[in-house]
């Protein structure tokens, strides 16, 4: 959609994205002028991509607390490298009392816990 949009603005539309939304609106397209200029802005890294990927590398938003998550991740690899037992609320606990000097306001959730173990499963 996004490579097929950047084509058009290259050809017929004259490099002129604010143009397209008319053209792709005739097609019952429901993209607004500002993603096509967005679109247009990002060009190159979304015809460099591959054909299959629908997102940019490189996006999303990022931990919360990068550089202590990762310290959590180290202890409880090492943790479970002795062959302690590591469980969820021990990493709670471990999580609230290193994060607490860092954020007041850090709460260990249900959510924070399950995003916080797909990064460690992959590792």
């Amino acid at each position: 959609m996004k490579k097929e949009a950047i084509q058009w603005i290259m050809g017929p539309g004259k490099g002129i994205p604010s143009r397209a939304e008319k053209h792709f609106g005739a097609l019952n397209w429901d993209v607004s002028a500002s993603s096509f200029r967005k679109w247009w802005k990002n060009r190159d890294k979304i015809l460099g991509d591959s054909g299959g990927k629908k997102r940019i590398s490189g996006g999303g938003r990022k931990p919360y607390l990068e550089d202590s998550e990762e310290k959590l991740l180290v202890v409880v690899i090492q943790e479970r490298a002795k062959k302690d037992r590591v469980t969820r609320k021990w990493i709670a606990k471990t999580a609230q009392h290193m994060f607490q000097r860092s954020d007041s306001t850090f709460k260990a959730s249900e959510n924070w816990f399950k995003t916080i173990m797909s990064r460690l499963i992959q590792q």
